[in-house]
């Protein structure tokens, strides 16, 4: 039992320690940590600006996804917009549906 007293006062030590290497480890960013919570967070100095690779790879996404909605509301609007077709039982047979023939 003594043990895991002293391992879940440890817990906290080892959780702060992570969260301060993780910030030394950061690539510029204005992160520090929070004394005894050990979360990272951004403070009064913004996010850092955007590679232009990344900025090229979200507008491809953005144009992909644009163009998804678009085509499956000309293409199929029924299912773009969440409401299928509805299935007609009338239009099957007995056996398409699995039931027994009067017959016997």
């Amino acid at each position: 039992m003594a043990t895991f007293q002293s391992t879940l006062r440890i817990l906290p030590l080892i959780a702060s320690r992570c969260s301060s290497t993780l910030v030394n480890r950061s690539q510029g960013f204005a992160t520090s940590a929070v004394k005894n919570g050990g979360q990272i967070f951004l403070y009064r100095k913004g996010f850092p600006p955007l590679r232009e690779s990344d900025r090229k790879i979200m507008i491809a996404f953005n144009g992909f996804l644009w163009w998804w909605v678009f085509f499956n509301l000309f293409t199929d609007p029924w299912t773009a917009l969440g409401h299928s077709p509805s299935i007609k039982p009338e239009k099957f047979t007995n056996e398409e549906l699995g039931i027994p023939s009067d017959v016997e």
